[in-house]
């Protein structure tokens, strides 16, 4: 398995908390960023395998990064992984794949469906 670095965005720092501890246990490097400018920013000085983003952010939200990420040549094939508790109909979804998300996460599911992705992820360099 591939060790992965990793860049963990949204505005809950328990979720974030959670999201890294399950990277470091795995042997993962990973770094948080409380919103999608944030990450933005800390994408310009260092290079990441996998984003995790929330949906819903102040500022900038999972989607408008997905969307800036894909439009610059440098970040187009990035994973990235859009984990939301508030963008969960049908249409939120497709918007999202659409947007240039790889994998789609609903946070009413079981937090093994993150560590499944990042596995799979650092094994096999797919979502």
């Amino acid at each position: 398995m591939k060790k992965l670095n990793v860049l963990v965005v949204g505005d809950d720092k328990v979720t974030n908390n959670l999201i890294l501890a399950i990277l470091k246990s795995d042997g993962h490097d990973a770094m948080c960023a409380v919103d999608g400018l944030e990450a933005l920013e800390i994408l310009n000085d260092k290079e990441f395998d996998l984003i995790i983003s929330d949906g819903r952010m102040p500022k900038l939200d999972g989607y408008g990064l997905v969307l800036k990420i894909r439009l610059g040549n440098r970040l187009q094939n990035i994973g990235f992984v859009l984990y939301t508790a508030t963008y969960l109909s049908q249409h939120d979804e497709k918007r999202a794949m659409t947007s240039g998300v790889n994998r789609y996460i609903r946070k009413s599911g079981s937090i093994k469906e993150i560590s499944n992705a990042i596995r799979h992820f650092a094994s096999n360099g797919t979502l």
